[in-house]
């Protein structure tokens, strides 16, 4: 009997594994998924918790409401708008899309671990631009690029580093990338940056045509479980992912939800507030007994251990 055999870039793919959320204890605290801690605004519970009688009907296949929210709140076109299952979909459009089969998709060493995997299931060849001192090297990057590069795919914040890139050093990739190749920054992590010399990506959107911001509500805005991201880009690009994307990929849960998180800035306050208090206190707390703690200006952090059986035993003893 013949074995039925997928592609073989899919052989060669490791599943992404998420936090382990396997254990049943009220006693963990689950840090592996920089998911929120407290949760999202008060008006997202309240929607959840109402009688919804329409469930029987398909949501808006172009999520239009929840774009005009977005495009209100970040003062950005609706066209150029686009909505996803969190932004790992749409980050999966844009490498399906724009790389093929043998093309290569770049990205910095200690990038998001989706991307490697987006570029192997697509047949594309993932490639990772070395890092210096655990922090995305601009000079790298572009070193990094060959005739066959045409997919550019860097987090600013980085996760799971923490680092970031200013405005200046975006300003450089964008300036020095060929004009055919895609530039996809990754900005899960952009609403917890209180640096000056950060941009989360609009700006550069603006300015250069082939670029495009990601954005999740898993984490400010604690819709992890709904899965909704959005991207900003050109409208030529936006009309590339309509393409691409499946019919009714956004549910019409999360894009009510999405509307409701967007209207309550004082939940995003209280969200920053509290991230910056702990980032702080973890930080500090960490280094007091001796761990080295790399700065961060996300909700997370990244500590250094001695080695892999120092990592180990301090994994095991947390699980305990």
């Amino acid at each position: 009997m013949k074995q039925l055999i997928p592609k073989q870039c899919i052989l060669q793919v490791e599943p992404y594994t998420g936090g382990n959320h396997k254990i049943n204890s009220d006693q963990i605290v689950n840090l592996a998924s920089n998911e929120s801690a407290i949760g999202p605004s008060p008006k997202v519970i309240d929607l959840l918790k109402s009688p919804y009688q329409a469930i029987n009907r398909y949501p808006d296949g172009s999520a239009l409401l929840l774009r005009r929210a977005i495009s209100e709140k970040y003062k950005i076109e609706v066209d150029k708008i686009s909505c996803g299952a969190g932004s790992d979909e749409l980050i999966d459009i844009l490498v399906r899309s724009f790389a093929g089969v043998d093309d290569e998709v770049l990205y910095s060493q200690y990038g998001f671990l989706m991307y490697p995997i987006v570029a192997k299931t697509n047949g594309s060849i993932p490639v990772a631009a070395p890092e210096y001192n655990f922090r995305t090297d601009i000079h790298s990057i572009l070193s990094s690029i060959t005739k066959r590069t045409k997919v550019i795919l860097i987090a600013n914040p980085n996760n799971p580093t923490g680092s970031y890139l200013t405005k200046i050093e975006i300003e450089l990739l964008c300036r020095e990338v060929p004009k055919n190749i895609l530039i996809v920054i990754d900005s899960a992590y952009a609403e917890f940056v209180e640096k000056d010399d950060y941009e989360p990506g609009i700006e550069f959107v603006n300015k250069y045509e082939n670029l495009v911001m990601t954005r999740t509500f898993s984490k400010l805005y604690g819709l992890a479980f709904l899965r909704l991201g959005w991207s900003y880009s050109s409208k030529y690009i936006a009309e590339i992912i309509n393409k691409v994307r499946l019919p009714f990929n956004v549910n019409g849960l999360a894009q009510k939800a999405g509307i409701e998180a967007l209207s309550d800035s004082e939940h995003e306050k209280l969200i920053i507030r509290n991230n910056n208090k702990n980032l702080s206190w973890l930080t500090d707390s960490l280094k007091s007994i001796g761990f080295e703690v790399l700065p961060s200006v996300a909700n997370f952090i990244l500590v250094k251990f001695n080695d892999n059986n120092h990592a180990n035993l301090a994994h095991k003893f947390l699980l305990e």
